[in-house]
Formats: C-alpha cells, sequence, structure tokens
C-alpha cells in the first residue's frame, strides 16, 4: 500500500495540486493587472475597500450550480473562487496605497498625450509589480494548500491536501505527513521564486527613483 502511494496516486494528487495553484495564481495576477489597468476611483474604489469576501463555502456552492463540474470545469471553478476570494484582501493590503500615490503621475501622464499602453508599461507597472508579485507569492501557498473548495468542486480532482485527509482519516499518519510536506514544499518553492522577482523588482525601483 506504502507503494501505491507513491506511486500513480500521489503523482496524481501532485498534479491537481500544481495546476490549482499555477491557475488560480495567474487568474489572481490577471484581477491585479485589470484593475491597475483601471486605474479605479470614486465608487469602484469604494467596493475594492470595503468588499468582504463571502464564506468559501457558499462561493464554492454557487459555482457548483453554474455549469458543468468535473475536470477542466472543477479546476477553473477552484481557481476562480480561490482568487476571488483572496484578491479584495491582497489588493487591501499590498496595492490600494501604491494605486493612490500613482493617481498623480497616471493624470501628469494623460495630460502630456501618452498613451494608454505607455503609461501601463512606463508608468503603472514599474510601481505596482513588486506588491504584485509579492501578493501572489503569499497567495499561491495558499491556493496550494486549499481544502474546502477543492472538497466542494473537486469532484474526481485529487490534490495534496484532500489525500493528506483521507490518508488520516484511514490512520495513515505518515503518508499524511508525506502529502502535507509536499503541499509547503510545492507552495514554497512556487513562491519563493515569485518573491525574489519581487524583491529584484523592488530594489530596481529604488534605484531608478
Amino acid at each position: 500500500q506504502s507503494l501505491s502511494f507513491l506511486g500513480a496516486e500521489l503523482k496524481s494528487a501532485v498534479i491537481g495540486t500544481v495546476v490549482i495553484m499555477l491557475l488560480a495564481s495567474a487568474l489572481l495576477f490577471g484581477l491585479f493587472v485589470s484593475v491597475i489597468c483601471l486605474q479605479p476611483s470614486g465608487w469602484l474604489r469604494r467596493v475594492l475597500m470595503v468588499f468582504v469576501p463571502i464564506s468559501p463555502l457558499l462561493l464554492g456552492i454557487g459555482l457548483w450550480l453554474m455549469g458543468e463540474n468535473g475536470s477542466y470545469g472543477s479546476y477553473l471553478k477552484i481557481s476562480v473562487a480561490l482568487a476571488l476570494l483572496s484578491f479584495p484582501l491582497l489588493y487591501r493590503w499590498k496595492l490600494s496605497q501604491v494605486m493612490e500615490d500613482l493617481q498623480g503621475q497616471v493624470q501628469a501622464a494623460r495630460l502630456m498625450g501618452a498613451s494608454f499602453t505607455k503609461i501601463f508599461l512606463k508608468v503603472c507597472w514599474p510601481q505596482t509589480k513588486s506588491a504584485v508579485l509579492s501578493s501572489v507569492a503569499i497567495f499561491s501557498i495558499w491556493a496550494a494548500g486549499d481544502f474546502t473548495l477543492t472538497a466542494v468542486l473537486g469532484f474526481d480532482i485529487v490534490t495534496l491536501p484532500l489525500l493528506a485527509e483521507s490518508r488520516l482519516q484511514s490512520y495513515h499518519f505518515s503518508q499524511a505527513v508525506m502529502a502535507n510536506s509536499l503541499t509547503l514544499l510545492l507552495g514554497f518553492i512556487f513562491a519563493m521564486g515569485l518573491w525574489t522577482l519581487s524583491v529584484s523588482s523592488r530594489e530596481k525601483r529604488d534605484q531608478n527613483v
């Protein structure tokens, strides 16, 4: 049974965990980039600053009732739910102040006739890149270790947290510890890569100031 655990079942769990972590991180990154492009102000900024995510379980059930479930649909729904739950909190924590500081520079660039693309690439992205990457790095660890949403929406998907839970229920504690350790390792490796890029970006920005 131990050899079986180290074979196909563990491989499927690792693949499922990596797919959800990468897809959810990509979706969260896309949300951040969209907000940076929109330059929210007025009511939209107020919504982002006060919005409180609903319960993961309620969001999971809501997505479960929408469209097809299983396989690719489940991967997408889990990733969308994780990104939506995390985005408002991470935006307020890491990006809101940076965006507020950028408003004057963006308005000046528009008055000088700079294009939308140039404003984003030359003004906004260099100053928000560090906050975005560090936010996604923090989020990726949670995405790798998610249990609630995957349990609701996963169907035939196997991830390391679900595998650890099933092994605990069957009293295979060493296998549960192995699955949890792999979860932390995968999340940590991906997060550290993004964090390194974030620190490098911040250092470059400080040198240009």
